[in-house]
């Protein structure tokens, strides 16, 4: 039967309520095709209030995501009339992520201050410590400077090994010694700002005194390759400062030129990670914000269903009072959700459900 097609002069309403009450409104909302008037929803109402989780379900195409560009104000073919708090911060999940040509930090933060502590969490929450090795923080962390380091101590020793491997083992352990000194008094003078802040006087005494100890190991498993012996007996004709300098800072450039090269923006991650991990990146931006009003549209579609509920669990559980508005086509979720509404393709009318919702555990 052919959908009926009405008046396209019409529009839908949208109204801002400046009580601050956190809820989202739809009084006889009708939804139609800008280019034909045809009805794609008819004649919906619903009142969510803080706490509320609503899932859409619905055939393919029948307008599902049409609403949710109603109640964001990109659309208003039809009648009716939706109101929406207008000082309350609400986050719109669309299928596709779309990744700023920026840092992991901005797209994560929208322009909001947090720290990378806290960025960090919300990464490890909704596991996805592939992201994680780029925070500054965890860049800067001893055993991650420690082990890109190795491989330049070792190229190292093999570049100076004429000065180094013919020393006794009171000179090599001078050399470290001082190596040592220069790194913790220097190393953050080879990175940008945004790692360099991270160093403390503990991290940099710890990453020193680590480097200084694989030095030392270094020299002993290549002079026994050498020449067959841990130990030799020739000295250093002059104090040792002036290459542990020189090895110090071929150590230290080459660690800095690694993390720039590990550095990612939006078009890297755009590359680098599945549609699935673009979307669990997004549930540690929910996790992050803490948004009034969350409203997601096939937010877990790339994902396998056991990974999307786990997802839908964990921000229902950490924001018991965010207002969600999901569309899926995955039924799993459903039992996610409190309210359950499901558009009919041919009456283009939403039958509307209550249900138990997911039961939090403290």
């Amino acid at each position: 039967m052919p959908q009926e097609k009405s008046n396209i002069s019409d529009s839908v309403i949208l109204h801002k309520d400046k009580s601050g009450r956190i809820h989202i409104t739809l009084e006889n909302v009708t939804l139609r095709q800008p280019q034909d008037g045809t009805t794609l929803v008819d004649s919906f109402n619903i009142a969510l209030q803080k706490g509320d989780h609503f899932i859409l379900t619905g055939p393919s195409g029948s307008g599902k995501s049409q609403l949710i560009r109603a109640i964001r104000g990109l659309i208003d073919q039809g009648s009716g009339s939706i109101t929406i708090p207008e000082e309350v911060s609400i986050l719109c999940l669309s299928q596709k992520v779309d990744l700023p040509r920026t840092s992991l930090k901005d797209i994560l933060s929208d322009g909001k201050e947090f720290s990378e502590e806290e960025i960090d969490q919300a990464l490890q929450d909704v596991k996805h410590d592939k992201l994680r090795q780029h925070l500054p923080i965890n860049q800067t962390r001893s055993d991650h400077i420690c082990a890109l380091a190795e491989k330049y101590i070792a190229r190292a020793i093999q570049h100076w090994e004429n000065k180094i491997l013919v020393c006794g083992q009171n000179d090599t352990n001078l050399l470290a010694t001082e190596i040592k000194s220069y790194i913790q008094n220097n190393l953050q003078n080879f990175f940008p700002e945004t790692l360099a802040v991270h160093f403390t006087e503990k991290t940099k005494k710890e990453i020193s005194t680590r480097i200084e100890s694989a030095f030392k190991n270094e020299i002993v498993n290549q002079r026994k390759l050498a020449y067959g012996t841990t130990s030799n007996s020739s000295r250093f004709s002059t104090a040792p400062q002036k290459l542990a300098t020189q090895i110090s800072k071929y150590i230290l450039q080459g660690v800095a030129m690694d993390l720039e090269d590990a550095q990612i923006d939006g078009s890297t991650l755009s590359r680098q990670l599945s549609g699935g991990e673009q979307q669990r990146l997004m549930f540690a931006k929910i996790l992050l914000q803490k948004p009034d009003i969350l409203i997601m549209d096939e937010s877990t579609s790339a994902l396998d269903r056991t990974s999307g509920k786990a997802l839908y669990e964990q921000i229902i559980k950490a924001l018991p009072d965010t207002i969600i508005w999901s569309v899926a086509h995955d039924t799993n979720l459903i039992e996610c959700h409190n309210i359950h509404g499901d558009l009919d393709g041919d009456s283009k009318k939403i039958s509307v459900q209550k249900l138990p919702g997911l039961t939090l555990f403290s």
